[in-house]
């Protein structure tokens, strides 16, 4: 019984100090993801059918150098939401306003 307990207490040492070696290792290389802008926000209104999408970034001046917006436009249907359009904008500044009305 001695023998099967201690079995048991080394595995489970062994594994939680494994994970705990593992979990130190990615957050070491963690970068956030903010740090090169400065806000971001997306809005989606529907008026009588009609789809009003904008959205905006700002980047950090002196720091940020491309901006991109990718604005998805999905539709449910059938029990299933698709793709209805898709915009795509990307400028070599810091800061990008896009809005579209569908």
């Amino acid at each position: 019984m001695k023998r099967i307990i201690s079995v048991l207490l080394m595995t489970c040492l062994l594994t939680f100090s494994a994970v705990a070696i593992a979990s130190a290792s990615i957050f070491d290389s963690v970068i956030p993801m903010d740090e090169n802008y400065g806000g971001a926000y997306a809005k989606l209104r529907i008026t009588s059918g009609e789809a009003n999408i904008s959205a905006a970034v700002t980047g950090k001046a002196g720091k940020t150098t491309k901006v991109t917006i990718h604005l998805y436009l999905q539709q449910y249907k059938n029990g299933k939401w698709t793709d209805y359009d898709d915009w795509l904008e990307s400028k070599n500044r810091y800061t990008i306003l896009r809005g579209r009305i569908k």
